[in-house]
C-alpha cells in the first residue's frame, strides 16, 4: 500500500508543477486600467507568446460584491467562438 501512496503523491506533485501560474508570465507593459482591475501585456516565459492579462483584486470579486458578472465574463470568453470576442487562454487565482 505504501508504494502506491508514494506513486500517487509523486504524480500529484508532477501535475501541480505543470499547472500554469502567474510566475509563468513576464509583465511587459500596462495596457489599461478600469473600474475593477488592470490589463497588462505579458510574455509567456516558456514560449515568448504575448498575451493580455487582466488582474482583479479579490475584494472586488467576493460574493457580496456580485461576482456573477466576473464569472459570466470568464464563461463568455472561454466558450465563445466569435472573432469579435477575446479568447480566454488561461484563468487562475493567486492566494
Amino acid at each position: 500500500m505504501f508504494p502506491l501512496l508514494c506513486a500517487v503523491e509523486s504524480l500529484i506533485k508532477e501535475i501541480e508543477s505543470l499547472r500554469v501560474s502567474v510566475s509563468d508570465f513576464e509583465v511587459v507593459d500596462l495596457i489599461g486600467k478600469g473600474q475593477f482591475g488592470q490589463v497588462h501585456l505579458v510574455r509567456e516565459r516558456g514560449s515568448g507568446v504575448l498575451f493580455a492579462m487582466k488582474t482583479l483584486p479579490k475584494r472586488d470579486i467576493l460574493p457580496e460584491r456580485g461576482s456573477a458578472r466576473f464569472e459570466e465574463e470568464r464563461d463568455i470568453m472561454a466558450l465563445s467562438n466569435s472573432p469579435w470576442i477575446v479568447t480566454l487562454h488561461y484563468a487562475f487565482q493567486v492566494r
